[in-house]
């Protein structure tokens, strides 16, 4: 390869490699890596060869590559891998090289600085820039903005790659709407599902905020609302920040690639199918106002009469024990096995919901719904669950644990397959 700073260019001589001629079974790729440029990066290029973008680079580089592409192989000699784990390094000192990128914007790309803009030169994903600072920060410590003081920066600026995370058109454009025209709005003209938005939004913003309501002890400085509708409310008030939240929701709604739709809940409930929900915003939408207490993996909640299934596909060591290590997997798009909890018999009440789809204590029909994640965190922070739809028991086998395979009222897409079809081979 060519040394270049271009992620294109770097990628153009990759596709040229992988070009298909008679005979050709493999690509190998010689990348001669050196220590005289100290400020090249090699993070977008690293990131752009894995089959997970989101995947930890440096844990990346340590382990050999694990998420590299089905039949790709990379591999770093010591000192190579030395070198790349060192710019590694350097590079969470990303701030500073953010702030010179953005003052000398203008003059290296000949357009008008914006955050989508800024993105696509440099190649960036919106949360490399928010795990840095706000971009209404970064603009004045580039001298491209004027100073400002609000209340509320530093809790926006901790939930900036939660709010990131966001992912449903119907609750982006709610909040949108509220954030730009508060006044249009009061608590109670709202449906029962806006509330639930808004409470979701909250505990997205200042994940203490519940607590009292779930009787835990609150935190100190932690805040509390009359309602949610009210901290929409403040950090309309502030400049800064409505424009920040506003920037942040607008990016995400623009770059949303999977079509989402509302599942058929059969009451007020803003969860929409192959979107992602944080385990609170989950339990808030389903009209749980103690999501904190909410910890383990299965929750049955006979106000609504829904089973939650909450699956981690990648369950390291240090992090489940042996007893809550489930085997989660996805067999095709409509199929997906799973493991109960260790107590659960078939002859249960729960083992038996699982299998009929039916409450037998309160006797009416209990819908089942199917949570999934890759794993437990990334280098963004907690990753959030995708939402795959309904499920029914097709068959069962075993007890303590249950061993199910569940049919989905709808396909798992393609983007998840491609996840949970690597794991369970």
């Amino acid at each position: 390869l060519r040394p270049t700073q271009s992620l294109t260019i770097f990628m153009q001589q990759l596709g040229r490699g992988l070009r298909l001629a008679p005979g050709k079974e493999c690509l190998t790729v010689l990348d001669f890596i050196g220590q005289q440029n100290r400020s090249y990066d090699f993070a977008p290029k690293l990131r752009a060869l894995l089959a997970h973008p989101s995947a930890s680079l440096r844990a990346e580089v340590e382990e050999g590559f694990p998420e590299a592409p089905k039949g790709c192989y990379i591999q770093l000699e010591r000192v190579a891998q030395e070198c790349v784990l060192e710019s590694l390094k350097r590079a969470r000192g990303a701030r500073a090289r953010l702030v010179c990128a953005l003052a000398s914007f203008q003059e290296d790309a000949g357009e008008e600085l914006t955050l989508e803009r800024f993105c696509a030169f440099h190649h960036l994903d919106i949360r490399d820039i928010l795990k840095a600072g706000l971009w209404e920060r970064l603009l004045v410590e580039a001298g491209l903005a004027a100073g400002f003081a609000e209340q509320d920066e530093e809790d926006i600026a901790k939930a900036a790659l939660r709010l990131c995370a966001i992912d449903s058109r119907r609750w982006i454009r709610f909040l949108l709407a509220v954030l730009q025209e508060p006044g249009r709005f009061s608590w109670d003209m709202l449906t029962a599902e806006q509330q639930r938005m808004l409470d979701m939004f909250q505990i997205t913003v200042w994940p203490d905020s519940f607590r009292r309501q779930a009787h835990m002890k609150t935190r100190e400085g932690s805040r509390e609302f009359g309602n949610s509708l009210q901290c929409l409310e403040e950090i309309a008030a502030e400049p800064h920040m409505a424009r920040e939240v506003n920037r942040i929701l607008s990016y995400r709604l623009d770059h949303i690639d999977f079509i989402d739709e509302e599942p058929g809940w059969g009451f007020p409930c803003p969860l929409d199918l192959h979107c992602q929900y944080s385990r609170d915003q989950i339990f808030l939408a389903l009209g749980r106002k103690d999501p904190q207490n909410m910890r383990q993996g299965v929750a049955y909640l006979r106000d609504c009469h829904v089973d939650v299934l909450l699956n981690t596909l990648v369950k390291s060591d240090k992090e489940f024990s042996p007893e809550t290590r489930y085997e989660d997997y996805s067999i095709d798009a409509w199929h997906f096995h799973w493991q109960s909890q260790n107590k659960t018999t078939p002859e249960s009440e729960t083992g038996r919901r699982y299998q009929t789809g039916w409450d037998p204590k309160d006797k009416v029909p209990a819908k089942i719904a199917l949570f999934v994640r890759e794993r437990k965190a990334d280098q963004y922070g907690t990753q959030a669950y995708t939402f795959l739809g309904f499920v029914h028991c097709e068959s069962t086998s075993g007890s303590r644990p249950m061993n199910i395979v569940w049919k989905l009222d709808a396909p798992i897409p393609a983007r998840f397959i491609q996840k949970t079809a690597r794991l369970a081979g």
